[in-house]
Order: C-alpha cells, then structure tokens, then sequence
C-alpha cells in the first residue's frame, strides 16, 4: 500500500501538480484512503465509494475471513495460492469473462455473483453463463477484453488481494 500510495503521488509529481483530490471504487478506496493518510499535504479530498475506511485491524485480513467463513468458499481466500485461479480463470478466459461479468451484473439472477458454495469450490462454480450476447457488453468489448486477459492473465489482478496481509 506504501508502494502504490508513492506511485499515485508520482504521477502528481510527472503531472507538475502540487495537489489532488482522489476518487477510489472498490481497491482504488482502500488505496486512496491510505494516500491521504501517508501524504496528507498531497491529497486534500477523497472519494471513497463502496469501502468505508478501516484502520489496521488486530489480525491479519485471511485470519479473519477464515474464522468467518469457516467451511465456506471464500474468494478472496480462493486467490491466496498462486495459480490455482489462474489455471482456472485462463483455462477458457471468454468463457471465464462472460461469467463473471454477468453475474456481477444486474441482468444476473439475485444472488448470482457469490452463491453460497462450500470450501473447495472454485470461483466458477455456480455461476450463470448468459444466453446469447450480455446485453450492456458489445461483442467487440468483449473481445477486447478477451485479448487483454489472454495477453496478460490474471495474476495482476489476484496479486492484490494477496497482498492484503501486507497492506
């Protein structure tokens, strides 16, 4: 989090900006809320949707989901081994993506994103494939984003939630 906070006060710097407010959506909150804190006369405002800031809890991030979750699959907890989701994500990363980004959607049944499975489970498991086109999502965005997963995997992406002990 140190590293990435450094990162985004870089980009002030190679931007010639003194300032900046900051807007963070899901990890971008988590990161934002830090770059306030680490460089307060960097960053005067921020926007954090959906995570509300926390400060360093007690215990490490995945002692807690494990005592949460118990028997239960878990996703975060899922990505903490190296390649065992990314074997699965780019196993068949159109079909991959068309899961995941439906279910995430509101044109998925309730529920459909994370459906209670039990431990051992995989992240695909369970989740709707759509019929057709995904209505929100030309198929040239799709393919876009299919040639990008297939270049660069998804490592980048899991690599984060791994990190979160750290953070």
């Amino acid at each position: 989090m140190r590293n990435l906070a450094a990162h985004i006060v870089g980009v002030l710097d190679a931007l010639g900006e003194q300032t900046a407010a900051l807007i963070g959506h899901d990890w971008g909150a988590a990161i934002v809320w830090q770059c306030a804190l680490l460089y307060p006369e960097r960053f005067h405002a921020v926007a954090a949707l959906s995570v509300p800031f926390s400060p360093r809890a007690p215990t490490l991030p995945t002692a807690q989901f494990k005592q949460a979750f118990q028997d239960n699959f878990f996703y975060i907890l899922y990505f903490q081994k190296p390649d065992i989701a990314e074997a699965e994500l780019e196993a068949d990363v159109r079909d991959s993506l068309r899961r995941l980004l439906y279910a995430a959607s509101g044109d998925a049944p309730s529920g459909a994103f994370l459906p209670r499975k039990m431990k051992g489970a995989t992240l695909l498991d369970g989740l709707p494939a759509p019929e057709g086109v995904i209505s929100w999502l030309t198929p040239a965005g799709l393919d876009y984003y299919v040639a990008e997963f297939t270049r660069t995997g998804f490592r980048g992406g899991l690599n984060r939630y791994r990190n979160m002990d750290l953070d």
